[in-house]
Parts: structure tokens; sequence; C-alpha cells
């Protein structure tokens, strides 16, 4: 599969797309080969993940995060090792955070909530019955 058919195919699954913050907070970082064989995915962009991924021959690592910025020279020395090792590199932040089955959703369902108003980044929830966190 070639990698832009891989991120055609991510934008259309999230209807935040047309935000642009969605923009700033997904795509590809890096874009070092175009034949994508092999996928790997983790939470956070890091050094020993790309050597993960390079031990497991992956052309593609998805993450949820970016490297770090706040970590001084992490995604400038991320984004050198995929280069040298040919990964491309996805992430996808914000649009896996706000979509209907990402983190915000997942949250409010398992807290016992009900969304009364939805917006980008954004919802408003009511307590149907008073929650024993203990329980959760």
């Amino acid at each position: 599969m070639r990698l832009k058919e891989i991120e055609e195919y991510i934008l259309h699954l999230f209807e935040t797309r047309d935000y642009k913050m969605f923009h700033e907070e997904s795509g590809i970082t890096v874009r070092a080969t175009e034949d994508v064989k092999k996928i790997g995915y983790c939470t956070n962009l890091t050094l020993d993940t790309i050597e993960e991924g390079k031990r497991n021959k992956v052309d593609l690592i998805i993450t949820h995060h970016d490297a770090w910025e706040f970590m001084y020279g992490l995604k400038e020395a991320c984004r050198e090792k995929l280069l040298e090792y040919n990964i491309s590199h996805y992430f996808n932040h914000l649009p896996l955070d706000d979509c209907d089955f990402g983190t915000n959703n997942s949250l409010i369902e398992k807290l016992g909530l009900k969304i009364i108003e939805k917006a980008t980044m954004k919802r408003v929830s009511t307590v149907e019955e008073l929650l024993n966190l203990m329980r959760l």
C-alpha cells in the first residue's frame, strides 16, 4: 500500500479534518518511504519506539502523540532516526481524542455521563445519577 493512500484513508475517518487544528495535531511528520508493507503502532514516538520499529522491519509508525517538543532535541532526533531507518511516521492526536470512538467520548461513557452538547474538542455532559468513582 502507498503511504498517501493510508493518509487519505485516515483523514476520511474523522469529521474534524476540516478544522485548522486537525492538521496541527495530526499528520505525517516524516515521509521516508511511500511503499508501506508493515505498520507499527504505539502511543508515543520516542527513540526507543523507533528502534522497536526497526527491529520489526516496519515501514510506517503510527502514533497517538508526536515526539514531545518539551524534551529538548527529541523531536529532531526522532526525525533523523526515522530518516536513517527509512521509516515514515504518522501521528493522530486531536482527531483521535475528539472522534466518537476516541478518548473524550470513551471517558464520558465510562463515567456514565450523557452528552448534551458536542463541538470540536468540547463536550457538555450531565450526570444522570451520583457516581461512585470507586466502582469505576
